[in-house]
């Protein structure tokens, strides 16, 4: 009992700043790990390399080597950290550094210059002036205040976390941490922890760095108001002692405007918008790598996994799904054979490729109604005669789900669909047969029906 009142006094008072008072937790090990004897050897000018890493820089210079433009920019400042913690990546570091650009942002408790310096068998250990936390121990703050554009409603940054603590005191009371506060800390791992060694993302012993442990990349995630101004303070401090250094890596600052905007950090994957614990990312993702989607939104990239799909959108994916990612179809010639779809049309090439292989004939009336949502019943049709020929007609059905009564127009097909293991339904029983397919639902249905990688 004694020790744990002893180890909630320590993380209270740590977590006092001198600048910027953090209304986080630090989540700790159950057991405190006090680690083997704390005596590394001091950083030397053998420790820093000055040509990768140029420090020292102004807090500005560090925004805009994240990717921040200028304009955006209204106040930035170190609120007096030790300029030799920080620090701008000049060449490519750490495997995924720079993430756009040719620059990236660098916090440390330590010598920001040390992180291109051959990872060694000595523990790198700095104490630096300037900013302390309310125990004494060093910290680094980089305080930004930024215009949010008036159609944006998300601030992303990714972030990697290294440290010399990795792994003799993984779970100890002196774990460096990084947060990213507005003011709330927005750099959380899926449990809700603070970030540092102990991140249930994992840390790995390969960084690429002179640290001793990374990890994963991560992104984080903030609403913001559009059109409104965004206070956020990043901070790396050490905590237990001013020795054993840590860092983090910043860069790929971007606004998105997004219906997955949530407060967290989570592992990095391909699009802004398609967090790791969106229900679908896995197979967005495989769709992604399969080459059969480039997402809706370049810069940044984004897949809209809300949006509802096409028709027109619902004939790239089949044709490419059936013929493979490289697929490009005839020329379309003087005619599409749909009154609504002109030869000029995006897609009419697509199309017009759909309707020849005998897997639409249009929506009636002579045309295809490009631009209309698929609905769940029609894409069960698509998709089945997209993988088993125009000419498979499946069997008849008996009545699986309750919204799909038999005699519906495409009962079979769903059922059939159901029977393949490419769907579930939309809740229990039920199939929702007139709902319109998402583009999250259109990844789960392409990668189980062409079984792609």
């Amino acid at each position: 009992m004694k020790n744990k009142i002893l180890r909630t006094l320590i993380f209270v008072i740590l977590m006092a700043t001198t600048v910027f008072t953090s209304r986080i937790d630090v989540v700790k090990a159950s057991h405190p790990n006090q680690g083997p004897d704390r005596r590394p050897h001091m950083a030397s000018s053998r420790d820093v390399n000055p040509y990768a890493i140029t420090s020292p820089v102004t807090a500005q210079d560090l925004a805009v080597a994240m990717g921040i433009n200028p304009s955006e920019i209204v106040s930035a400042s170190l609120n007096g950290s030790d300029p030799a913690g920080v620090g701008i990546g000049t060449s490519p570091l750490g495997g995924f550094f720079p993430r756009e650009g040719s620059t990236f942002a660098i916090l440390s408790t330590g010598l920001a210059q040390s992180a291109d310096t051959p990872n060694d068998s000595n523990s790198l250990s700095h104490v630096l002036d300037g900013l302390n936390n309310a125990s004494g121990y060093d910290m680094t703050q980089l305080a930004l205040t930024l215009k949010v554009p008036s159609n944006i409603n998300c601030a992303n940054f990714d972030f990697i976390f290294y440290s010399e603590e990795f792994p003799e005191f993984v779970g100890s009371i002196y774990n460096d941490t990084f947060t990213a506060e507005i003011p709330q800390n927005i750099a959380l791992d899926s449990n809700g922890n603070i970030i540092s060694i102990n991140t249930v993302y994992g840390v790995t012993s390969v960084t690429g760095t002179t640290y001793d442990g990374g990890t994963t990349l991560l992104r984080a995630h903030a609403p913001v108001t559009p059109g409104g101004t965004l206070n956020i303070v990043f901070t790396i401090q050490d905590l237990g002692d001013s020795i054993y250094d840590s860092t983090v890596f910043l860069d790929e600052f971007i606004w998105s405007n997004t219906t997955q905007c949530t407060e967290g950090a989570n592992n990095f994957t391909t699009f802004y918008d398609v967090p790791t614990n969106y229900w679908a990312w896995k197979w967005i993702d495989d769709l992604y790598g399969s080459g059969i989607t480039g997402g809706c939104i370049s810069n940044p990239l984004q897949y809209c996994p809300e949006s509802p799909v096409t028709r027109a959108q619902m004939a790239v994916f089949l044709l490419r799904g059936i013929h493979g990612p490289s697929y490009t179809p005839p020329a379309v010639g003087g005619s599409t054979g749909f009154a609504d779809v002109p030869t000029s049309y995006w897609a009419a090439a697509w199309i017009k490729q759909l309707a020849a292989e005998g897997i639409t004939g249009g929506c009636g009336g002579g045309n295809f109604c490009p631009d209309t949502s698929v609905t769940r019943a029609q894409m069960a049709v698509f998709l089945l005669k997209s993988k088993h020929g125009v000419a498979y007609n499946p069997p008849a059905a008996t009545g699986v789900f309750t919204d799909v009564p038999v005699g519906y127009w495409a009962d079979k097909w769903i059922e059939q669909l159901s029977a393949e293991g490419i769907t579930g339904g939309c809740g229990p029983g039920i199939y929702c047969p007139d709902n319109p397919v998402t583009r999250a639902q259109m990844a789960v249905f392409l990668v189980k029906t062409f079984n792609l990688p």
